[in-house]
């Protein structure tokens, strides 16, 4: 089968897809909010096992959110914890700055607050530009994120790659 929707604005890219084990589908992207100035927000929806919106995730099965009110949030990677709860991450941008950041989603599709400060961690490399493009999670609960990193004033783009080692705090090692 297939299901086409729409939950933004205007556009919408759908980037990451986890199938639960209860049949349901988790799907994460960025939904675009409006140009002055420039906006995204990370979207995560979750869907029956029959193609239908779950109304008990989110809001009326969706949930959005923003690293930054004025910014571009655009969601790259995501894992689910054993507990049920969703790690994503992706682009922080505001202004002329480019991050990373890192947001926690509970089961019933609520932003985490008790992950990181205010239920997200942004990390702003030093003189770089950088994106995280995907997550993984260590056994041990880690969360290990892996990406790319450019030079302000130009230079050659490098891999990088970041584990966290308090899964609540996403304290960095």
């Amino acid at each position: 089968g297939k299901v086409n929707f729409h939950i933004g604005y205007d556009n919408d890219f759908g980037l990451q897809v986890i199938q639960l084990d209860n049949g349901k589908i988790l799907f994460g992207g960025h939904s675009y909010v409006g140009s002055t100035p420039l906006r995204y927000e990370i979207a995560v929806v979750r869907l029956n096992a029959n193609g239908s919106f779950d109304n008990s995730f989110g809001e009326n099965g969706v949930f959005k959110s923003r690293f930054f009110e004025n910014g571009r949030s655009y969601l790259e990677g995501m894992a689910l914890q054993s507990d049920g709860k969703l790690v994503v991450t992706g682009a922080a941008n505001v202004n002329n700055e480019q991050n990373y950041g890192l947001l926690r989603i509970t089961e019933n599709g609520q932003l985490d607050t008790t992950f990181g400060v205010d239920g997200q961690v942004i990390y702003k490399m030093p003189n770089y530009y950088s994106i995280s493009k995907n997550i993984a999670l260590q056994t041990d609960g880690k969360i290990v994120i892996a990406g790319d990193a450019t030079p302000f004033g130009g230079g050659k783009t490098q891999f990088f790659i970041a584990r966290y080692n308090n899964p609540v705090l996403a304290v960095q090692n």
